[in-house]
């Protein structure tokens, strides 16, 4: 299983896709530096998408990985991170 992650940086940037392996719908609607939500699952988010520098780890694609996402088994999801 899959999960492709639509990353919105709230108009500061072009959305961005990525994939994570495993099921991830639980991030689903999380933004980093958000207030009112969960400080665990920014943390989680955080860590997956960053390195200790704050440098992008993942695989950004400027288009929606259609690939992936045709499998039965994919999930997907809207994360991101606000200014």
């Amino acid at each position: 299983m899959k999960t492709i992650v639509i990353w919105d940086q709230c108009g500061q940037e072009p959305i961005k896709f990525f994939i994570l392996k495993g099921d991830k719908t639980h991030l689903d609607g999380i933004y980093i530096n958000n207030a009112e939500q969960d400080p665990e699952l920014q943390e989680e988010l955080t860590d997956m998408v960053f390195d200790e520098s704050g440098n992008t780890i993942m695989k950004m694609y400027k288009k929606f990985p259609m690939q992936t996402v045709r499998r039965p088994d994919t999930k997907v999801i809207t994360c991101g991170f606000l200014p």
